[in-house]
């Protein structure tokens, strides 16, 4: 379960909705502007992603901060649940790069 109350689940919602996210080998992209435009204040601004891996990763995020994370193994493959924060509310981007450990 990644919301921890119905605030929170409205709000990972439009997250999921409404957040372009591009992947690639050792990146995430965030993209933030349909989000902007739609709910430009009513969200607080923090959600979370998960990421499966069959190795240990470590993330370093720009124009987002690190709130919470977590770890779990389960039949050799490694999930990891990072919960962010935007650090600026009119960002309209952000990323993530991703290491093996």
């Amino acid at each position: 379960m990644l919301a921890s109350d119905s605030g929170s689940f409205q709000s990972q919602l439009i997250y999921h909705e409404c957040v372009k996210i591009k992947k690639s080998e050792n990146r995430i992209s965030f993209g933030f502007t349909e989000l902007n435009e739609l709910f430009p204040s009513h969200l607080n601004n923090e959600f979370t992603i998960k990421v499966k891996a069959g190795e240990m990763l470590q993330f370093e995020p720009e124009g987002l901060r690190i709130i919470a994370q977590s770890l779990a193994k389960q039949e050799g493959v490694f999930l990891h649940i990072l919960k962010f924060i935007k650090e600026n509310d009119t960002d309209v981007s952000a990323s993530v790069r991703i290491t093996k450990i």
